[in-house]
Order: structure tokens, then C-alpha cells, then sequence
């Protein structure tokens, strides 16, 4: 990721997902974004809330880019939720011992 995207960390990989789109994950992104745009936006504005502000202020230049924008604000941020990885689920202990299941599994699958 990082010798793609120059100056960007880790953590903005979900930025530029929702902006450019992601097929695999059917995330629309915005048309007329692509990598090194989303690049140059990110390094400017930090993430995508503060871009789709930008582009409701139109900050954003070109001109299009502010309407583009303004026109996928509310899928770029739902993207943006779609592909982030929530790890602070509480999950509670484990309350079956699954390790009999396991053992049967593998004992009819022939390993």
C-alpha cells in the first residue's frame, strides 16, 4: 500500500477504497476519481469526511470535483463504513468446546 500511495499511511487504505471504489466489494466510489487523484486528496484533506466538506464547501478544484463529490458524499462515506474491519467487538467467552467437532471433522474428512 505504501509504495502505491507515497505519504499515506495504512490506516487511509479505507479512504482511498471509498473514493476510488472497490468492484470485489461492489464500492461505487466516485467516477472521475481514480488512484492518483485520491492520492492528491488525501494527502490534502486527510480523509474522506473532510474531503466531502471540502466539496460541499466547493474547495475543490477542478470545479467537477466539488460537484462529483457532492454527488457521491453519502455513498463515498457508507463505502468508507462497508470496508473498514471492526475490531472492537466484545465477543464474550467461548462457551462450547468446539474442539470435538474439530477432531470429528478431520477424522471423516481422512487427513
Amino acid at each position: 500500500f505504501q509504495s502505491q500511495y507515497k505519504g499515506l499511511h495504512p490506516g487511509q487504505h479505507k479512504d482511498v477504497l471509498a473514493l476510488v471504489g472497490d468492484a470485489a466489494d461492489a464500492i461505487p466510489g466516485v467516477k472521475g476519481i481514480g488512484p492518483k487523484r485520491a492520492l492528491q486528496l488525501l494527502q490534502e484533506h486527510g480523509s474522506v469526511e473532510n474531503i466531502v466538506l471540502a466539496g460541499i464547501g466547493s474547495k475543490l478544484a477542478p470545479f467537477k470535483l466539488n460537484e462529483a463529490v457532492n454527488q457521491h458524499a453519502h455513498s463515498v462515506l457508507l463505502g468508507k463504513q462497508l470496508v473498514t474491519i471492526e475490531t472492537g467487538l466484545d465477543l464474550g467467552p467461548l462457551t462450547e468446546d468446539w474442539s470435538q467437532g474439530l477432531a470429528l471433522q478431520s477424522s471423516r474428512l481422512d487427513f
